[in-house]
């Protein structure tokens, strides 16, 4: 009776023992399976956040900004830091917008800035001879902004040189003339001098005055 107990508890050992180590050995896997897991997660969520951070590094050096001063017609005229690539209106909005006098016909608001950038903005009192001569239509060239209209009724030679297409013999003529002649009563008188066309007058419109 004894041996049949014996043999029957063998026989059950042999069969619940190996099912039991299964069980454990699978536990055992999963759980080195899901910590492996989970080191190789943590491990590609550092190398992202490395990522982004380098790429937000590249980013913030690749900014680059200029400096430009800005006055005439706006509201707060001044000195202003702006990025790299910004046009004139953007420096016009630093400065609080245009004011009622300025001439929006002689500006051109789409110039790319560039760094240690003057920007004068001219008002409708800048631009009156200019429409007066020119015509209200014809754009405003920016590197004419701001600059001194030369009084070819009161200028000597050196300065009347500077308008284009006056050389040293014809700043003479027309220094000549105004003193046989008088003062110019319009800029239109200068066609009277040889060796100025309508043509050479067009180009002198613009840096010119007779008051």
């Amino acid at each position: 009776m004894k041996k049949g107990i014996l043999t029957k508890s063998i026989i059950i050992s042999a069969i619940v023992l190996p099912f039991l180590f299964g069980i454990i050995s699978i536990g055992q896997k999963e759980t080195a399976s899901n910590e492996l897991n989970g080191s190789i997660t943590f491990i590609e969520a550092d190398e992202n956040v490395a990522n982004n951070d380098e790429k937000s590094a590249v980013e913030q050096e690749e900014v680059s900004l200029i400096g430009v001063d800005i006055s005439g017609a706006v509201h707060n005229p001044g000195f202003y830091i702006l990025p790299d690539g910004s046009r004139v209106i953007d420096a016009i909005e630093l400065a609080g917008g245009l004011t009622e006098d300025c001439d929006i016909d002689f500006l051109n608001r789409a110039e790319l800035l560039t760094d240690e950038m003057k920007i004068y903005i001219p008002s409708r009192e800048d631009t009156a001879d200019f429409s007066r001569h020119i015509g209200i239509d014809k754009t405003f060239d920016s590197s004419d902004q701001g600059k001194k209209l030369i009084n070819i009724n009161t200028a000597g030679s050196a300065e009347l040189q500077e308008i284009p297409g006056v050389g040293p013999v014809t700043a003479d003529k027309i220094i000549e003339y105004r003193s046989s002649h008088g003062r110019f009563t319009s800029i239109e008188d200068l066609v009277n001098i040889s060796g100025i066309g309508t043509k050479t007058l067009e180009k002198m419109k613009g840096y010119i005055t007779v008051k």
